[in-house]
């Protein structure tokens, strides 16, 4: 979709033409390729050659993207089998978009996994081209019922999943690389889900404008935010059902229209559907006191560090909604653990100057600690990085910088 540009004549222009020189696909991972595959037909993968059958299914899947703003593949798994796999039993669905029948049933079928089943791009053109889609339909009326069955529906699944999380938590066998990978990661993307649920309907009311689109991985990052806000014991950043409201002040920058956006649905749902208790208020409390007493274990934490897999559990919007919501915890997680954290921060030079530029004292910290790590943060010329961050800190910030790291700074070459 981000090569499909839109001219000022109202035309629409393809640009970067890049993978189509590049038909022959021998790399096995999605991140070993580019993105514009995960908008590649399925007989690709399977070796076929290119053909305007697979045109078709991807013109299909952009005007999805165009239609939803969310990228058709969201819970794929990262290998290539893995993703075809997803392909048949996750197809992404027209039904509701308020198109003309005749394109849904055209667009349906563009999407069939074989591609015989598909039409031809001059027949799907026809249909596009002779179709009222152009004309702008003013949402339907969603009934009481349908809202509460939407938001029990999303409370449940939410349910689910906090209990899931706390049986994690509360099992020795886990290591906390596993646990890590499923906080981060797999329940994430279950509550973004769930939370889907109530924002769809909550759209298709127009309580919520279909331009104010929020993605699937703003939902993620918003409820990464959330628990480790409750690990961290802050306030409230938005609504959910119980307590809490929206904060615009409060909220990470990152996830902030994402709190908006659930908290105007929710807000309104429970409006709708009274009778609809969401009541996860103690189940959260509990979540987070597991978390924070389970992954603040000094011997937790050094088998994590130990484990080479560590290094890539977190990215740098990750570290950044950490240390905006449970800062405390971060420093818990690398204290003691200097190594570690210059191994993480060399493998990972976006998460450095995130962290460079957020948390400038923090990294002064760790290498006061070692002589021998500040001695690596030199020769690796991190200095530079480091002196950006403190510039932007207030005069009594870097005047108290500058009397507890005078050593460091010195060390590094960075003048205040």
């Amino acid at each position: 979709p981000s090569n499909a540009l839109c001219a000022q004549d109202g035309s629409v222009r393809l640009a970067d033409f890049g993978i189509a020189r590049a038909p022959e696909m021998e790399t096995r991972t999605i991140d070993d390729v580019r993105g514009s595959l995960m908008f590649a037909p399925p007989e690709l993968f399977d070796g076929a050659k290119p053909d305007c059958r697979g045109d078709v299914w991807s013109l299909g899947l952009t005007l999805w993207f165009a239609l939803t703003g969310r990228d058709p593949f969201t819970a794929c798994e990262r290998s290539l089998a893995g993703h075809l796999a997803q392909m048949s039993v996750m197809k992404p669905s027209f039904v509701g978009s308020q198109l003309d029948a005749g394109i849904v049933e055209a667009l349906e079928l563009s999407l069939s996994i074989e591609p015989e089943v598909r039409p031809s791009m001059d027949d799907l053109l026809d249909v596009l081209a002779n179709s009222s889609a152009g004309e702008r339909v003013a949402p339907s009326p969603v009934s009481s019922d349908a809202v509460a069955t939407a938001l029990a529906s999303s409370t449940a699944a939410r349910r689910a999943i906090f209990e899931d999380l706390i049986a994690d938590l509360s099992a020795p066998s886990l290591s906390v690389f596993e646990l890590s990978q499923r906080m981060l990661h797999h329940y994430p993307k279950l509550n973004a889900a769930a939370y889907r649920q109530v924002i769809d309907v909550a759209v298709d009311s127009g309580v919520i404008p279909e331009d104010e689109v929020v993605t699937d991985r703003q939902l993620r990052n918003f409820c990464i935010a959330d628990l480790f806000r409750s690990m961290g014991g802050a306030e409230r950043f938005a609504f959910d059902g119980d307590l809490g409201s929206f904060d615009p002040v409060r909220v990470p920058g990152e996830v902030r229209e994402a709190a908006r956006i659930i908290s105007a649905a929710l807000e309104w749902a429970v409006e709708v559907a009274p009778q609809v208790r969401i009541g996860l208020f103690d189940l959260k409390e509990e979540l987070a006191r597991l978390a924070l007493s389970r992954l603040s274990n000094k011997d937790v934490l050094d088998q994590f560090a130990g484990d080479p897999r560590s290094l890539d559990v977190f990215d740098s919007a990750t570290v950044m909604l950490m240390l905006a919501t449970a800062r405390n915890y971060f420093s818990v997680l690398i204290t003691g653990r200097e190594r570690w954290l210059m191994c993480f921060l060399e493998r990972h030079a976006d998460v450095r100057s995130v962290f460079m530029c957020t948390a400038p004292s923090m990294m002064l910290g760790a290498l006061a600690v070692d002589s021998d790590e500040l001695e690596v943060a030199k020769e690796l010329g991190w200095g530079v990085e480091l002196a950006a961050g403190i510039t932007r800190l207030s005069a009594p910030e870097q005047a108290a910088i500058r009397g507890r790291y005078d050593a460091e700074l010195r060390a590094l070459g960075v003048e205040i």
